[in-house]
């Protein structure tokens, strides 16, 4: 049975969470069907757990039950704010504490000073995901 609801931006099923990317907030598309997660874009609102709190919850209740073995995540991030920075944080507690295998795909984008100093301060926050670093050129 298809669960869905929808809003302005999202579409929330039992096998797939997707937010389209709008003018401050990135494509996130949380899909278990190819066990591939996706967060591409820029993100800049001023209360991003209004707007990021249902894909966060839909994570924590997807890893509940039934336990998978890995996952893979992708952050093509072109700009994020410090406040997104927390959304990445919960993200990444709730896979270190469901003891997932999760490889990170974190993509650098060289115009981008922080980049990949944020990508390294989340991989010695969390030594226990796989985190990739891969050089890009563009954010998609």
């Amino acid at each position: 049975m298809w669960m869905k609801y929808y809003t302005k931006q999202q579409i929330v099923m039992q096998n797939r969470f997707f937010m389209q990317e709008g003018e401050h907030t990135p494509c996130i598309d949380f899909n278990l069907e190819t066990m591939t997660f996706r967060i591409e874009g820029s993100s800049f609102v001023e209360f991003p757990s209004v707007i990021y709190s249902k894909a966060i919850n839909w994570l924590e209740a997807f890893l509940k039950s039934p336990p998978i073995s890995s996952l893979q995540l992708t952050l093509k991030l072109s700009y994020f704010n410090t406040k997104f920075r927390y959304v990445l944080f919960d993200i990444f507690t709730v896979l270190s504490q469901k003891q997932v295998k999760a490889i990170i795909n974190w993509y650098i984008t060289p115009d981008i000073t922080d980049s990949k100093e944020d990508g390294e301060f989340f991989h010695e926050c969390f030594p226990e995901l796989e985190f990739h670093f891969i050089e890009s050129h563009a954010t998609r």
